[in-house]
């Protein structure tokens, strides 16, 4: 019975480090040959999976950390020597002492200290991706090497940010810069969505007619119904969003023209889109919810209580959304060719030549990897040159100038998270907000945004 018990032990314990080993492997990557070429998504995944690790720490700072540096906590008594220089440092510029009433002031504190938290996590990031995308055009080989370090380096970057002040360079330079780069990515997000929808319906158009040609005539109408019905609730969820902006932030003229405006364009992207040959309902469908959310967010910005009824109140709702775009957005970038495409001109041409080179050399193999809809499915790594050994010299007129725009998308995500998830830098409590310029800042930001994205859907 011993031997049995000692035999399973033994397995389980091979079984659990071989598993360690693989994930490892995975996140931080092997070294090869300078000589071997990378892939045009090389480092793609392990870079998602830090900007995801980011976002995760932005929480814990904003919500664990941010409420635990306080003179009275049991953290601070605990580093007897540092703790008043980080309390000094996560106070800075959130004093109020222009504020009467104690309990605002304590609670505009709380909520600045939050912020700056997710401020401090989204600058090492950002300047993480910002020097990746650097080192990216240095070195071809860049995004795929030295991932343990790089991990290393990041988790550094974020610890020995809890020392700095918030002023200026979290609550003035990072937020400003970061409110540019959420802009950008409304709009990037927008192309993302678009080719998100797009393949979407194909890949269930294509399902249809396989069901047609192999089960007979109507057996592809479950496809269509399931894309017609996804469609129908993405509208009626955008025209109940409209319906409720105008129950609850009606009654107020720049309210009423955002909403105004909002359902135009819906009704005009719609009717385009389904009056040329190749209309698609379902990416009608989505830009319309993506439209209706980002003008929600904009009015929900706006410091003025006549017109904001819900100011001060914690808008749970917008930041569930706002970060649930961020994940579909990172997950379809990350991992879809058809986003690389639509993302880069060049990566176009490197994804069908990769792909071309494979299955040239490698058509009797089981293993290689179908595009279905525009997702890889089988072996994802087939088609990575580096994932075979291929070497520079025999992948014929490779550019693989796409790893530094990676870098680039990535961190205007990360500008996108640390504006979701601080209300754009604004700091409300009890229907009154303490920054009221940055909330109308905030709101014209969102709201431009939104016309230019549409704007460019309908052009």
């Amino acid at each position: 019975m011993g031997s049995i018990i000692s035999n399973l032990a033994l397995c389980i314990s091979y079984l659990t480090c071989s598993a360690a080993g693989s994930l490892c492997g995975a996140c931080l990557g092997t070294n090869k040959s300078d000589d071997i070429a990378p892939g045009p998504t090389s480092g793609r995944k392990r870079s998602v999976f830090l900007l995801l690790l980011a976002l995760t720490l932005a929480f814990v700072f904003q919500y664990a950390l941010a409420p635990a540096i306080d003179d009275n906590s049991d953290l601070i008594n605990w580093v007897p020597v540092a703790g008043s220089h980080l309390v000094d440092a996560w106070n800075s510029g959130c004093t109020y002492d222009d504020i009467e009433d104690a309990n605002i002031r304590s609670d505009y504190q709380e909520i600045c200290k939050g912020h700056a938290g997710v401020y401090r996590i989204g600058f090492v990031a950002s300047l993480f991706f910002a020097f990746a995308a650097l080192a990216s055009t240095v070195k071809r080989t860049a995004n795929r090497i030295s991932w343990g370090p790089k991990y290393m380096l990041f988790l550094l970057g974020c610890f020995f940010s809890i020392f700095i002040d918030n002023d200026p360079l979290f609550n003035d330079v990072f937020l400003n810069l970061a409110r540019i780069g959420a802009s950008l990515f409304i709009v990037l997000q927008n192309v993302i969505l678009i080719d998100m929808a797009y393949n979407w319906n194909d890949a269930w158009v294509i399902n249809a007619n396989t069901a047609e040609r192999e089960n007979g005539d109507g057996a592809g109408n479950k496809w269509l119904a399931a894309i017609l019905g996804l469609a129908v609730l993405m509208f009626i969820f955008s025209i109940t969003s409209v319906g409720l902006m105008y129950h609850y932030y009606g009654g107020c003229d720049i309210n009423e023209a955002f909403i105004s405006i909002t359902l135009i364009m819906i009704v005009a992207i719609t009717g385009v889109q389904l009056s040329g040959e190749d209309g698609s309902l379902l990416t009608s469908a989505i830009i319309s919810a993506y439209a209706a959310y980002l003008a929600f967010t904009s009015m929900s910005k706006n410091p003025d209580g006549d017109c904001n009824p819900f100011l001060g109140e914690n808008n749970a709702l917008g930041i569930v959304i706002g970060v649930g775009f961020t994940l579909i957005s990172l997950t379809w970038a990350g991992f879809s060719l058809t986003a690389e495409k639509r993302l880069s001109s060049s990566g176009a041409s490197i994804t069908d030549s990769l792909l071309e080179h494979d299955n040239e050399n490698d058509t009797t193999s089981a293993a290689q990897p179908t595009v279905v809809g525009g997702l890889v499915t089988g072996d994802a790594n087939n088609d990575d040159p580096e994932s075979q050994g291929v070497r520079v010299d025999s992948v014929p007129d490779a550019d693989y100038s796409t790893h530094w725009k990676l870098n680039v998308v990535l961190m205007l995500v990360v500008c996108w998270f640390s504006v979701s998830l601080t209300g754009w830098g604004t700091v409300e409590s009890s229907g009154n907000a303490a920054n009221p310029d940055t909330g109308k800042v905030s709101m014209w930001m969102i709201i431009v945004s939104q016309w230019l994205t549409l704007g460019i859907y309908l052009w």
